[in-house]
């Protein structure tokens, strides 16, 4: 990804691709943590907030070791105890002159 400042610096950012399929429960961690959702008559809806709270025990307690599962793990952990995952090769931000 390319993105430029203020400054008129520019970044290069090399993201790692993301495995497909997605697990079941991304969607509905976006929707819980946006607290609103589409209904089947496509018309926006509140999340209760006790979906979060859900989703949150479950992922944290899960034994998975998928990519996903690891990163609402690292999510939920808080920024204090979080640890950068030791595989992601290429996330540091690497300057160009302009």
């Amino acid at each position: 990804m390319l993105t430029t400042s203020r400054d008129e610096s520019v970044r290069i950012w090399d993201l790692p691709l993301a495995p497909v399929p997605v697990p079941g429960w991304l969607p509905k961690l976006a929707e819980a943590l946006a607290a609103q959702k589409f209904n089947d008559q496509e018309f926006s809806q509140a999340v209760r907030s006790d979906e979060l709270w859900q989703l949150k025990q479950r992922l944290t307690e899960s034994a998975e070791s998928d990519p996903y599962t690891l990163w609402a793990k690292r999510f939920f952990a808080g920024q204090a105890s979080r640890a950068a995952p030791s595989a992601s090769p290429g996330t540091a931000p690497r300057n160009t002159q302009r």
